[in-house]
């Protein structure tokens, strides 16, 4: 069998085991271990997003329709530099779903008078759905047999339950379902087409108990505290967006049951929401964690708590886990207010943050969206505007809005070298893997990032016979475009093999032994091992890293002289970056790196179809 970008296909008189390939969607991931035979000194790390500086927010309540920003938010790439974002908000006269506009790649944005629905008898606003809705997800549908007239589709819950809606221009939607496709889901829907699949998926809510071994109420010693009991559901509905095989959220709950909390999480935490993305080989998920208060310190209001978003990660959509349990958009500073539990001061996102559901594309970053408020769970039950800390005699605001998250471009994990590993490198070996062939220009792209001086190598290997096939210059700095440039060997080089130092050497004492001699040297680098291509990591004699003194390779200490001989060994021939050069054809090939210090997020390999 054969790996082809997460698909196993039938593969024929290679010679080897299973075969993995990293490419059936173009880009590869590395947030997990998959395809990789091994690694050392390396982990995988989450990479937050950066937040803007002193709480800036593209979105936030100035009409009179907004009372609040909430979480059920979408946003929508359409081109380079056409964004929008479909925002959830609550209002004095019910929960509304609407749209902003940006033009500037989703830097900043406009609210645009529609004429759609009316507020207060005037349709002059931005509203594309409401009143008394509870929002699901807006999102351009990649289905290739997609009629232009319902190139958009929104996903909300009205009318007794989860209803789907088509348009042509993702402002005026038309309603696509007699009746409701799913009643009781109780969160933000998440539905998109999924080409993996070849059909829709649904990411909803299950009310599926989690895994903690003790309850909420005796971790509080609160007996009557309502238990955590929210999860993540999947099912796939199929090449037609309104014929859902599932019609009840209670209904196969088990069976449908993604991902939920477990031994190692509090026990007065669930899973909200979902915020599913597919995203290259693989998929994000932004679960939104509510961590439950006690009902004696929320004031009896129950069900009420701090909300915070997490990320996990899936290859296939369904097999889910964390890279780190951490918040990945964590709260801003914040305190509850006096006399209120259910509102905070501080930060805008001092109670509450959610991921808002969809990525957007720039050409050297990966933005996302977060929302946040100073409103808890329960906390905005009557919208009421209780003191602040600074003035108790006066009613304050209070904040909420969506936030611009910036990020390396598909940064979201990597695989970084281990901190203070004492110089030695992080190492990986893939399982064998072929890479494809296009007719044209065939490049292997990697987004790396690498500390100044301990650069990466990589190498192709027969899996076979062992054999290296080529190497490449090394990368040293990176780029999230680093084409490798490969080197294969031809005749007629002398290379120095490192046999050790003096004092392990046979007789006389503390002195390169017969037929050895001392490694000459100009620079450091010249002391280096590994044939000189990986800088930073020498030999050691003693314990002691060896450097160039003196014009030879040594500690400086008795016996600390490296000790080797010269060989005759191919010339290294720098054929480029087109691995056409490799004449690879269909062989199977082992990719091996060995990086200083620094982080891989992705590899892909790019095709030009003509020179």
């Amino acid at each position: 069998p054969v790996w082809i970008f997460g698909v196993m296909v039938a593969l024929c008189g290679t010679g080897v085991g299973a075969v993995w390939n990293p490419g059936a969607r173009s880009l590869h991931l590395f947030f997990d271990m998959e395809g990789l035979a091994t690694t050392t000194n390396l982990y995988l790390k989450q990479h937050n997003p950066i937040k803007p500086e002193g709480g800036a927010r593209v979105i936030t309540a100035t009409e009179p329709w907004e009372t609040i920003i909430f979480a059920y938010d979408s946003v929508v790439q359409i081109s380079p530099t056409e964004v929008r974002l479909y925002y959830d908000t609550f209002g004095p006269a019910g929960r509304w779903l609407c749209v902003a506009v940006s033009h500037d790649g989703g830097v900043s944005f406009t609210k645009p008078t529609l004429g759609l629905i009316p507020f207060n008898g005037s349709t002059a606003n931005n509203i594309i759905a409401g009143p008394n809705i509870e929002p699901g997800t807006v999102f351009l549908d990649r289905n290739p047999e997609a009629v232009p007239e319902e190139r958009f589709k929104m996903v909300i819950s009205w009318n007794g339950g989860a209803t789907m809606f088509g348009s042509a221009d993702g402002f005026n939607f038309t309603n696509l379902t007699a009746t409701p496709l799913l009643k009781g889901s109780d969160t933000q829907d998440v539905v998109f087409w999924d080409a993996a699949v070849g059909g829709y998926v649904y990411y909803g809510r299950s009310h599926v108990k989690g895994g903690q071994t003790i309850s909420c109420s005796t971790y509080l010693n609160m007996p009557g505290t309502q238990e955590p009991g929210r999860s993540i559901n999947r099912f796939v509905i199929g090449s037609n967006v309104t014929d859902w095989p599932y019609h009840s959220a209670d209904a196969n709950q088990t069976d449908l049951l993604v991902f939920n909390t477990d031994t190692s999480d509090p026990p007065c935490i669930d899973l909200y929401t979902s915020g599913t993305s597919p995203l290259a080989d693989g998929y994000l998920l932004f679960p939104m964690m509510f961590n439950h208060f006690d009902e004696g310190y929320s004031q009896g209001r129950g069900n009420d708590g701090l909300l915070e978003a997490r990320m996990a990660v899936s290859r296939n959509g369904h097999n889910v886990s964390y890279v780190d349990r951490a918040a990945w958009l964590p709260r801003g500073d914040g305190e509850p207010r006096v006399n209120h539990t259910g509102i905070y001061e501080g930060a805008f996102d001092s109670a509450s943050t959610a991921v808002v559901r969809g990525v957007v594309q720039t050409d050297q970053e990966t933005i996302m969206y977060g929302w946040g408020s100073q409103y808890t769970h329960g906390g905005y039950v009557g919208f009421t505007t209780p003191p602040c800390r600074v003035n108790p005699t006066v009613p304050c605001s209070v904040d909420s809005g969506i936030q611009r998250l910036r990020l390396r471009k598909n940064g979201f994990v990597s695989l970084s070298t281990t901190p203070n590993n004492g110089g030695t490198p992080g190492t990986l070996t893939t399982e064998p893997f072929v890479l494809p062939t296009c007719g044209g220009v065939e490049v292997l792209q990697l987004n790396i990032f690498t500390t100044i001086g301990r650069g990466a190598t990589v190498r192709l290997i027969n899996p076979t016979s062992g054999a290296e096939i080529a190497r490449s210059v090394v990368i040293e700095g990176g780029s999230i475009r680093s084409n490798v440039s490969w080197e294969v060997q031809a005749a007629g080089q002398r290379e120095w093999v490192d046999t050790g130092c003096a004092y392990e050497q046979p007789e006389p004492a503390d002195s390169c032994g017969a037929g050895q001699a001392h490694q000459n040297c100009t620079t450091h680098h010249d002391c280096c091992v590994h044939d000189g291509r990986d800088w930073g990591v020498t030999g050691t004699c003693h314990g002691v890293h060896v450097d160039c003194i003196k014009g030879i390779c040594q500690t400086g200490a008795p016996g600390g002289e490296s000790c080797g001989h010269w060989a005759e060994v191919g010339t290294w021939k720098n054929l480029g970056s087109d691995m056409r050069a490799l004449n690879l054809g269909e062989q199977p090939v082992t990719l091996t790196l060995s990086m200083g210090a620094g982080d891989l997020y992705s590899m892909q390999t790019l095709c030009a179809t003509t020179d």
